[in-house]
């Protein structure tokens, strides 16, 4: 039977990953992950669900960036006469 250790580094394979690029997604150095892939060193829980979740859900397409071209700013008014009063007009 093929132990966890070997079937992610098979699956980060066919996926043709770098141990470097998949240690980049988990946020965690490629030394960290080198030992894990060879299972010198256990992962916690969580990082082997990460993991396990990573190379599933794999996509090559680039990873969307948000961009904004129009952001409205309001600031709050406590003196709503003073601002709308325009110095233009003679007071009636």
């Amino acid at each position: 039977m093929i132990s966890w250790h070997e079937q992610v580094k098979l699956h980060r394979k066919q996926l043709k990953l770098t141990q470097a690029q998949v240690a980049r997604c988990l946020s965690v150095t490629r030394m960290h992950y080198v030992q894990v892939e060879n299972g010198k060193t256990n992962p916690s829980a969580s990082l082997q669900m990460e993991i396990d979740r990573l190379l599933k859900n794999w996509n090559d397409e680039p990873e969307l960036t948000p961009m904004f071209d129009y952001m409205r700013v309001r600031f709050p008014m406590h003196d709503h006469q003073d601002y709308r009063s325009d110095s233009r007009t003679p007071d009636i």
